[in-house]
């Protein structure tokens, strides 16, 4: 809740629930004869649509994916049998570029800062480069074991570090080369001279740096299982089936590898990690159903710890380090505020298990798809067969709902659905608007004097929800129909100031608090008084009931809420 502005009235902000919506806080600034909604980050997926912008089908289960560095295409690895097969998509229109067979499952995918180097890793050894650009393949070569657990690539695209089952990390130079290509016969024609000298310029050969076997606390192999190389190409970051994540020093001009750091804290086989945008952090997720935050250069124990109900496979930060998006066996893709240490948002309905997935790039401009950037957007792939871009709108401002003209707004709140806002003003009037949109639905009379607060049922549907007001002024508790406007009851205080309301979880008590201090639960079903808290009923002798102040507040109870 943003500061309140001088002058400014009481104010409440009530979120959107987590089950179903995208996102999930929203922040209100209340001010004069406005109501700004400003979403965080992300919005509301019933206001959104559906946020799946491209469904790609990918002819078997896809492990891995990559953005080329423009965000306009998108790589994806996919694998059934014996064979695998890479393909090149348009990032926003999803017309596949091209395809190329692999002789197994590519295993890994990164590119460089270079868009003309795009590194798969092969379950066979294999190691493919290809130009994101020309759509050719620069290098094709057999370089590690069918143990080689993956692979990564330098930002500037000079060098390369692959891993192993086996306790194999090499480090490879990848340098241009005028051999393996084919050459244009005798008799060929210009245009045949010409491309043979392109794919001439384009080749690349890698030659081995260093070779380094890396064990364990018990002297055993280091069996790894995931690779990122940072973006100073300093540090290289390594996750294991023993749950261990390990940091290594990298002198890019020798190739030599040095142990930094061995981080402890998963239980389970760690099957993914990476860098944030400045290299400083780092991330990795695991079968223990966690996913953990790492300071790279400190070591020690994780930063921040994201716990999920399912096993989690695959991790990335978002290009500003401020978000780290996860995926694994539940099909959905979480996205969690690294500051605030919580979950933005959850989406996504794949029938398999997330293998992977990566955020689009960032432009230049700072643009969104629509005006072709490749922000705002994110890749997951699954054993379903599909990779999935998911549309995440940035709304920066928001809307803001113009209606309670002459007097000033006093509170907010969603409905359980997070598809109607209702809002209150200090003349009594109270207004249900449609969403994100602004459109207003209806303008309720509400109350003579002015409303303190208001707040929807968290039940949906007909006869299950409304709304509940309360006026400081008259000392009155009402519950409206939001389908049609009507007032449904009216509760009175014995004190003629209530100053706060709230509905309990399941929808079947109202809570309201008073300007002496007490509080009274009603029941919404038999509308019949439970409760007065702070207040003991007591009997004199003559045989009348009178009330007795007892533990009750010295002041206004300005905000309740149930457990």
């Amino acid at each position: 809740l943003s500061p309140p502005p001088p002058k400014c009235p009481i104010q409440q902000a009530m979120n959107p629930p987590d089950g179903s919506t995208v996102a999930t806080e929203a922040t209100a600034i209340v001010q004069d004869a406005r109501v700004e909604v400003a979403w965080f980050k992300h919005i509301n997926k019933s206001q959104l649509g559906d946020p799946c912008a491209l469904n790609l089908r990918c002819g078997g289960p896809v492990e891995t994916v990559a953005y080329s560095p423009d965000g306009r295409r998108l790589a994806t690895g996919s694998g059934e049998g014996f064979g695998g097969q890479l393909t090149v998509w348009d990032a926003f229109s999803g017309e596949e570029l091209m395809h190329v067979g692999t002789p197994g499952v590519i295993r890994s995918m990164s590119c460089s800062g270079d868009p003309r180097k795009l590194l798969s890793v092969v379950e066979d050894g294999t190691v493919i480069v290809m130009d994101f650009l020309s759509l050719r393949e620069r290098l094709r070569a057999v370089l590690s074991t069918p143990l080689v657990a993956g692979g990564a690539i330098s930002l500037d695209g000079r060098r390369m570090v692959l891993v192993a089952r086996d306790g194999r990390i090499n480090v490879w130079e990848l340098k241009h080369s005028s051999r393996g290509l084919p050459v244009a016969p005798s008799g060929a024609g210009q245009d045949a001279k010409r491309q043979d000298r392109a794919m001439l310029s384009e080749a690349l050969e890698a030659k081995k740096m260093t070779e380094n076997e890396d064990h364990d606390f018990e002297g055993r192999p280091t069996p790894f299982a995931s690779v990122a190389v940072g973006p100073t190409g300093r540090r290289v970051l390594t996750s294991t089936a023993h749950g261990m994540i390990k940091v290594f020093s990298l002198r890019p001009e020798t190739g030599e590898l040095a142990p930094m750091h061995t981080l402890l804290g998963h239980q389970s086989v760690a099957g993914a990690c990476g860098f944030d945008g400045d290299g400083a952090r780092g991330c990795s997720a695991s079968l223990d159903r966690s996913v953990r935050v790492w300071d790279i250069e400190r070591g020690g124990s994780d930063i921040v710890r994201f716990d999920e109900p399912a096993e989690m496979r695959s991790c990335m930060f978002s290009p500003d380090g401020a978000y780290l998006a996860t995926g694994g066996d539940s099909g959905k893709v979480e996205v969690y505020d690294v500051l605030a240490q919580r979950r933005v948002f959850s989406f996504g309905t794949h029938a398999g298990r997330i293998n992977a997935i990566a955020f689009a790039p960032p432009t230049p401009s700072g643009g969104t798809s629509e005006s072709g950037g490749g922000g705002g957007r994110i890749a997951s792939v699954s054993s379903d067969g599909t990779c999935r871009v998911w549309e995440i709108k940035s709304a920066a401002s928001g809307e803001s709902f113009t209606g309670h003209e002459g007097t000033d707004v006093t509170a907010m709140s969603y409905s359980a659905d997070g598809g109607e806002l209702a809002t209150t003003a200090g003349n009594g009037s109270m207004k249900l608007w449609g969403g994100r949109r602004g459109a207003e639905l209806m303008s309720l009379p509400g109350h003579r004097e002015r409303i303190t607060t208001c707040c929807f049922s968290p039940l949906v549907g007909e006869g299950k929800g409304g709304i509940i007001t309360t006026s400081l002024e008259d000392g009155t508790v009402r519950r409206w129909d939001n389908l049609n406007g009507t007032e449904i009851e009216t509760y009175r205080h014995a004190s003629d100031y209530v100053c706060s309301i709230a509905i309990s979880p399941e929808g079947l008590r109202c809570l309201a608090g008073s300007f002496d201090g007490s509080a009274i639960v009603w029941d919404l079903v038999t509308r019949d008084l439970i409760v007065k808290l702070g207040v003991e009923l007591d009997t004199d002798a003559g045989g009348w009931r009178v009330e007795r102040i007892r533990d009750r507040h010295e002041d206004a109870v300005l905000c309740c809420a149930f457990a």
